[in-house]
């Protein structure tokens, strides 16, 4: 499973189309409950990420999630590109 941290459910459909991922491989974190549902998922944190309503609660549950090893691939694509 992949998880979208993205601003809104809008902006996750758009990034998820744009990755190829098809319905079914990914879910838009909502809340920090979406984390622990899917332990060692990769994780992409669109942009515009940071806007997320649910900010704090998920980089919390995040955070533990990190320290428990319970994520895949975290992939940051919010700022400019790296060459």
């Amino acid at each position: 499973m992949n998880l979208i941290y993205a601003d809104s459910y809008r902006n996750a459909c758009t990034f998820a189309l744009h990755q190829e991922l098809m319905p079914g491989d990914w879910t838009w974190i909502r809340d920090p409950g979406t984390v622990r549902m899917y332990p060692r998922a990769d994780l992409y944190m669109a942009p515009h990420w940071e806007a997320h309503p649910h900010r704090g609660e998920i980089d919390t549950a995040l955070a533990q999630a990190r320290g428990q090893h319970r994520l895949g691939l975290v992939t940051d694509l919010s700022g400019p590109p790296v060459w």
